[in-house]
């Protein structure tokens, strides 16, 4: 087949871009049982008439509804249990994928324009599905620090030894169950840990035994190890899971437990796939870009200062005072978060 002078065509790019990224999305929400997940809902954003937010309203469940009558005390007073709304809020972010091709790589090149708007389009997927799942693991280490009820970082377990001299404080099997037991008798809805693959290292040391492995775009998911209580592991060395502290102290790593729906991303609008050619330079120049919209949310937490907070940076995803408490019970939280060190 010939070659055109540029070898992108829009609809084959399109199509091999969605149909890579909803591929990645499949097995990556089976692997985390569903606690990660990302959609696809392009036309919600118009539907909704556009916007930065999503605020949804429910009511809060107070206690002391069912009381019993005292008859011994018929002339007291008594108090009616309030019923109250609260507004929440998600949030959107607005991202691109942008990627260059030159006249020289097209003009020695041997793939056919069907083979390289393919091999774009599933190179835009393969990156936009990364760059979505690093967001969401940074929002989840990140808005657990703002679960504040009933006491201050109560779904957090923070065993590191943290700048002082010591043996490193690693993750074991018994601190797995201390961090599950944040959640009380909810325990059980944390099916799937979120680990580095230096923490899981530690782990599978403390028994090492046949396990289940699936692998999907750098992501490694794990299931049926015995030290995590059956739980699935979801494997990935994200940045967002380790923090080096200073002069030469242990570096921290974040272990995340996760509930059904807890960290949630919906892509929610694709621009058209547009194509530029710069004639401008000395070898001419192509770029084809896509504009898309994601909203991101958290369970039993929402983001704060809505109608301000607009189209947030990805640090700003990652700010813990950013997101807030959004929940009758803190157990509709379904994320803990474990602070230990790595064996050296």
């Amino acid at each position: 087949m010939a070659r055109s002078t540029n070898l992108v065509i829009p609809e084959v790019t399109e199509a091999a871009a969605l149909r890579r990224l909803v591929e990645r999305i499949d097995v990556f929400n089976a692997g985390s049982n569903n606690t990660m997940t990302l959609s696809v809902d392009e036309g919600l954003l118009n539907r909704i008439g556009g916007g930065d937010h999503i605020e949804p309203i429910q009511l809060t469940r107070p206690s002391g509804i069912d009381a019993h009558v005292d008859e011994a005390d018929p002339a007291a007073s008594d108090t009616a249990v309030t019923i109250a709304q609260a507004k929440g809020a998600s949030v959107f972010q607005s991202r691109r994928a942008y990627i260059a091709h030159t006249r020289d790589e097209v003009m020695r090149g041997k793939f056919t324009p069907e083979q390289y708007s393919s091999a774009i389009g599933e190179m835009i997927a393969d990156d936009r599905f990364v760059s979505i799942r690093e967001r969401l693991i940074a929002i989840g280490v990140a808005s657990i620090d703002s679960m504040d009820t009933p006491g201050a970082n109560a779904h957090i377990l923070d065993v590191s030894v943290g700048k002082t001299a010591g043996a490193a404080a690693t993750i074991t099997a018994a601190r797995l169950n201390l961090l599950l037991a944040k959640m009380g008798d909810a325990r059980e809805d944390i099916s799937t840990f979120v680990m580095h693959s230096s923490v899981f290292r530690d782990l599978v040391g403390d028994s090492i035994t046949n396990y289940k492995v699936d692998r999907v775009a750098g992501t490694t998911l794990h299931s049926d190890v015995p030290a995590a209580f059956g739980r699935s592991i979801v494997v990935v060395d994200d940045a967002s899971l380790t923090s080096a502290l200073t002069s030469t102290y242990y570096d921290e790593y974040y272990t995340l437990g996760l509930g059904t729906n807890q960290l949630n991303a919906k892509i929610i609008s694709f621009d058209p796939l547009s194509t530029f050619q710069d004639d401008s330079l000395k070898v001419v120049k192509w770029t084809t870009r896509q504009d898309y919209d994601v909203e991101f949310s958290v369970g039993g937490m929402m983001w704060t200062a809505a109608g301000t907070n607009v189209n947030p940076t990805d640090a700003e995803l990652a700010t813990a005072a950013r997101w807030d408490e959004y929940l009758s019970d803190h157990r509709e939280c379904k994320c803990v978060k474990l602070v230990s060190n790595i064996a050296q």
